[in-house]
């Protein structure tokens, strides 16, 4: 008897998925019905199966009718650009990032493409992945850099496979397709070692991106509206397809990012400390992106250093602060924190982005 209910149980939450799944006669998901199917195969398999064994397919964002035709829809864009790795979204800190975005936005859409060479990507429920996926306005989507450059200036990059065969394509990929993402579409990028502090509304500056020092302009946080921002991202992205450095860790990013926009303003001192206007595109003073420099990078993951490193950043009103994983060696786990650390970077999550920091079992 208990048999046969659970067999019928599951054939009727089986036919639910169904039923939302191809309601309307529509061949995506409408996105509140897609966040909805997802959650009840969640509390599906939590029941009747192991969770975290599941996958489900990621659409592609060349097939999301949302992004590709409202122009006015605002967005912010997260890129993780390992194409080789199994698709599982293992680390807390991204999710951290794209739930702070989420979560201080409401009236914005936070996507977060997985960079792919292949026709598709089977994701890993987890955790991490429900915590996000109860937003609304959260979207995971699959991005294939070949497919996605075709028609563009930069189709030639990935049609020679002159990324592929790099120093650098991790972070070559990630420069570039930021600068696709906002020359095709606009919108806000960020890295996905960033947590946002302040609503986007409010900074009100459309094209802007942060100073990292004296005369040198960071592209880790980067806001370019698609008409009155077309000219830098055009430029940008006209840049990259004529002077690509592949073995260059920076000279594609934000070595070439300064160029452009001290092309358009050849005379203007960019300094660190106050916003710099160039034209409609804004530098923003270093301490909105930077609060923490890379010389003290390390201090936010030591419980030693949390007064000091909070009230540099309460000090400095930033609108997001950048935590600069490439100086640590986050994959072999060095720097990784207990659940029960008091670290300045701890303290920041449980505030900016308690879904994801629930769901710690050990480490962050």
């Amino acid at each position: 008897m208990k048999k046969a209910l659970i067999t019928l149980i599951s054939i009727s939450m089986y036919l639910l998925i169904f039923i939302y799944s191809f309601s309307k006669n529509s061949k995506y998901l409408h996105e509140n019905a897609q966040h909805k199917i997802l959650l009840l195969k969640q509390d599906f398999f939590s029941v009747f199966g192991d969770f975290h064994n599941k996958t489900f397919k990621l659409s592609n964002i060349l097939e999301d009718d949302k992004i590709i035709n409202d122009n006015n829809q605002k967005k912010i864009f997260f890129v993780e650009s390992h194409t080789n790795r199994d698709r599982k979204l293992e680390k807390p800190r991204q999710a951290c990032s794209v739930e702070s975005a989420a979560r201080i936005n409401p009236d914005m859409e936070v996507y977060l493409f997985f960079a792919t060479n292949s026709s598709g990507i089977d994701m890993h429920f987890s955790d991490l992945i429900e915590a996000l996926l109860s937003y609304k306005n959260i979207h995971l989507r699959f991005l294939n850099p070949k497919e996605f450059s075709v028609g563009t200036i930069l189709e030639d990059l990935f049609q020679k496979d002159k990324i592929k065969n790099s120093s650098y394509p991790v972070a070559h990929l990630s420069d570039i397709l930021r600068v696709l993402l906002l020359y095709k579409y606009g919108g806000q990028y960020l890295d996905l070692d960033t947590i946002t502090i302040t609503q986007l509304s409010s900074i009100k500056k459309e094209n802007s991106a942060c100073a990292e020092s004296k005369n040198i302009v960071a592209n880790g946080i980067l806001n370019l509206d698609l008409k009155s921002g077309f000219q830098i991202s055009y430029s940008y992205a006209k840049n990259l397809a004529e002077h690509y450095d592949p073995t260059s860790w920076g000279g594609n990013g934000p070595l070439m990012l300064t160029n452009v926009i001290k092309s358009y303003c050849p005379n203007v001192d960019l300094v660190v400390e106050n916003a710099t206007q160039c034209g409609n595109f804004t530098v923003l003073p270093q301490n909105k992106c930077y609060p923490i420099m890379y010389d003290e990078w390390f201090k936010v993951y030591q419980e030693e250093h949390t007064g000091k490193m909070l009230e540099k950043i309460t000090n400095s009103k930033p609108y997001f602060i950048h935590f600069w994983n490439k100086m640590g060696d986050f994959e072999n786990k060095k720097f990784e924190l207990p659940f029960t650390s008091q670290a300045a970077y701890m303290e920041l999550a449980k505030i900016h982005c308690p879904k994801v920091y629930k769901t710690l079992v050990k480490y962050f």
